[in-house]
């Protein structure tokens, strides 16, 4: 039987205050598992002898980090991106954010960002990490972003000073918060490998209103 949108978004837990607040979420094992399988995709990207050219180059001290984008056949039609549609939506409503939709609602008030300067997609990547890297303080394009912890056994800590927060990640979580909220994670210093996805959103804007971050 299909599920309610209530009964998806039933766990979700508020971070914060706006206008920093960040929503965590455990994503769904379908939802997930949709997530898990870009791995290899990407991961065969990177150890491509033309890799090179789809690195994104992700900042940080480290030199054996690897960012690729994560090819636009792989989120189209996909459950992924109707969950973080949804979920975003859900955001603005908790905020009380003015850019709802032309019936007065957040429905269809939320879209993926274009990857604008890189190459024809979406703004969603995939970030592989290995003992060296570091990502230090930034923020994001568009208006609202998210980290995905998809691979990560040393529970790495993302840093977010200006909300006064350091997130202890769980594989298969999600936090959704707004671009410019700046955020970091330290050196890594053990072997493993670590895995995340991130990925922007842009808000529509509608005649009747002045909504944006």
């Amino acid at each position: 039987m299909m599920k309610t949108l209530e009964e998806i978004f039933n766990d979700v837990t508020l971070i914060g205050e706006t206008p920093n607040l960040i929503m965590k979420v455990q994503l769904p094992d379908k939802i997930f598992d949709e997530v898990k399988s870009w791995i290899e995709p990407c991961r065969a990207i990177k150890d491509d002898d033309y890799g090179i050219l789809l690195n994104h180059r992700n900042v940080g001290t480290g030199h054996n980090s690897y960012q690729t984008g994560i090819p636009k056949k792989y989120i189209d039609n996909s459950f992924f991106l109707g969950y973080v549609i949804h979920l975003a939506e859900l955001y603005l409503k908790t905020t009380n954010h003015p850019n709802r939709g032309p019936m007065g609602d957040y429905n269809r008030a939320v879209a993926m960002r274009d990857n604008v300067g890189h190459y024809d997609g979406y703004d969603i990547w995939m970030n592989f990490t290995y003992q060296g890297d570091d990502n230090p303080l930034h923020n994001h394009a568009g208006d609202l972003s998210s980290i995905i912890y998809v691979k990560d056994e040393d529970c790495q800590p993302t840093i977010f000073p200006p909300a006064n927060y350091t997130h202890e990640p769980k594989e298969g979580e999600m936090l959704i918060f707004p671009a410019h909220l700046q955020h970091e994670v330290k050196m890594k210093l053990t072997e493993s490998e670590r895995i995340s996805v991130s990925y922007n959103l842009n808000l529509q804007l509608f005649s009747n209103n002045t909504g944006g971050y």
